[in-house]
């Protein structure tokens, strides 16, 4: 039987096809999914557990802080 590993790559692959097919970025998702935001009420609910738990694993595989500074600093007005 041959071993299967999730990688940081394939996580960030998954988030980006996500971001393609429903038009904003994981930060954007995230935060909006975080606060029951209605911008994301047309994303299925399995869409959305699945999405949120990827980008929790990718936190979690590049060591928690990066890209929750990443979301921040991309939702800070201009």
């Amino acid at each position: 039987m041959e071993k299967r590993y999730l990688t940081a790559g394939v996580v960030e692959h998954a988030l980006s096809e996500y971001e393609a097919r429903f038009g904003m970025t994981t930060a954007e998702f995230y935060k909006c999914h975080l606060e029951d935001a209605p911008r994301v009420d047309a994303i299925p609910r399995r869409h959305r557990h699945l999405w949120a738990s990827l980008h929790r694993t990718l936190e979690r595989m590049t060591g928690g802080g990066s890209l929750a500074g990443r979301i921040d600093r991309e939702l800070e007005p201009a």
